[in-house]
């Protein structure tokens, strides 16, 4: 569940949580011991949706609003065939992200994840220089 999502300030239509389905939930613990920022059954209480991306089938609670499955489909492919790309993902899993940009494009230029930010002041100091060489 990101910013967004948790925003209370920002008025919204709908909601929809989007879930890997491959992963799901990962571990169902909050940050630091896991990767959520608030309790699931908290966070679908609050959503009119779920859309599973990708392949899989994760086990979720219950919830009783609609969960719809997806896939990312470049709506242009011949877009980027044959063409260098540079790309960049601040999402919590950009493997899947950068996989798809190199079926697509000829060659995708050194995948930049957005840098992981650690408790250690010090790591965090050479991670960040280090990528930005």
């Amino acid at each position: 569940m990101d910013d967004g999502f948790q925003n209370f300030q920002i008025t919204k239509d709908v909601s929809l949580v989007v879930v890997d389905a491959q992963s799901g939930f990962q571990n169902g613990k909050l940050i630091p011991a896991g990767p959520l920022r608030e309790d699931v059954a908290q966070g679908l209480a609050r959503a009119n949706g779920i859309v599973l991306m990708g392949e899989g089938t994760p086990s979720l609670p219950s919830f009783a609003g609609p969960i719809i499955s997806a896939n990312i489909v470049p709506t242009a492919p011949d877009a980027l065939h044959g063409r260098s790309v540079f790309a960049f993902a601040g999402i919590g899993q950009p493997q899947s992200f950068f996989r798809h940009f190199a079926a697509w494009a000829r060659k995708l230029s050194q995948p930049n994840p957005f840098p992981i930010i650690t408790n250690s002041p010090q790591r965090n100091s050479r991670s960040s220089k280090r990528q930005l060489r």
